[in-house]
């Protein structure tokens, strides 16, 4: 029996369990990772030693794993889910890179650890998938959103109100987050403050710009409406560069697709019979 390899693999299992499943809502507190999700960390439980900072760099990445999951448009419950997804996906895979190190009777260092590592990071690299994916569908609909609310707040409305039609009238990640804004409104919050929660969870150049603007109007007094209109007129010009742009890169890739696909097929039909006659073969 390779005994070495059952050591790695009980200190693997170990530190992933003092790293994620003693500090899991299941094992500890129930409220934990809510906490964590909201940013905050302290924690009761007086710990020591090499289990103190593996609680303190799991807590640093649960924190991170909830920050991802509010700017992808989850619900901040679901870090329990995703944060249990890593644990169990890390040890499955040291023990997929235990079971080939045994069958293969080699050293058990590099398949148990890196596929443990995989494991672990698949789940950080959906929800960067997913955050990326909602940043873009946002940014496409943060020129017509601004639009709207400028034609509002020229209408008369204020900003709330402003922010209620906008919400009731488009569609999408950005109209469902003014949604989330309004709520926060509704219970007392000031419209500045939801609206830099919302830059928090959206996380894009043109929604804090816009929201920066926003609060120096509120507090030099500047009208609203001057202001959305300069914002809408940046977001118009930045959509259309960045589509502009796009268009530009599409001669390259059709290039770059003919050279790879269509050219060889053409060197084969065109080369394939001469060789074939020259080697002898009938066609």
């Amino acid at each position: 029996m390779n005994w070495g390899a059952l050591l790695i693999s009980l200190v693997v299992g170990a530190t992933i369990w003092l790293s994620g499943g003693a500090s899991s809502p299941v094992h500890i507190r129930p409220g934990l990772w809510k906490r964590l999700a909201t940013g905050t960390t302290d924690s009761p439980v007086q710990e020591r030693g090499w289990i103190a900072l593996l609680h303190r760099v799991w807590r640093s990445l649960a924190l991170e794993d909830g920050q991802k999951v509010l700017r992808a448009g989850l619900d901040p419950s679901s870090v329990e889910r995703w944060s249990g997804a890593r644990v169990a996906l890390a040890i499955a895979g040291s023990a997929v890179g235990l079971a080939v190190s045994l069958a293969s009777r080699r050293q058990p260092w590099l398949p148990t650890c890196g596929l443990a590592f995989i494991g672990a990071w698949l789940p950080s690299a959906v929800l960067n998938h997913t955050v990326r994916r909602r940043q873009a569908k946002v940014r496409r609909e943060f020129p017509q959103v601004v639009d709207l609310l400028t034609l509002c707040t020229t209408a008369g409305l204020n900003l709330e109100k402003a922010m209620e039609v906008c919400s009731r009238l488009a569609k999408g990640e950005l109209a469902s987050e003014l949604g989330v804004a309004l709520r926060e409104l509704y219970v007392g919050r000031r419209p500045i403050a939801a609206l830099r929660n919302l830059c928090d969870r959206v996380r894009l150049p043109e929604v804090e710009a816009l929201v920066t603007a926003l609060a120096q109007a509120e507090a030099f007094g500047t009208p609203v409406g001057d202001i959305l209109a300069a914002q809408a007129a940046v977001a118009r010009s930045m959509f259309r560069q960045q589509m502009e742009a796009t268009v530009s890169r599409l001669p390259v890739l059709l290039t770059v697709c003919t050279l790879v696909f269509l050219f060889p097929a053409l060197f084969v039909l065109a080369l394939l019979p001469n060789i074939l006659t020259f080697m002898g073969t009938r066609w």
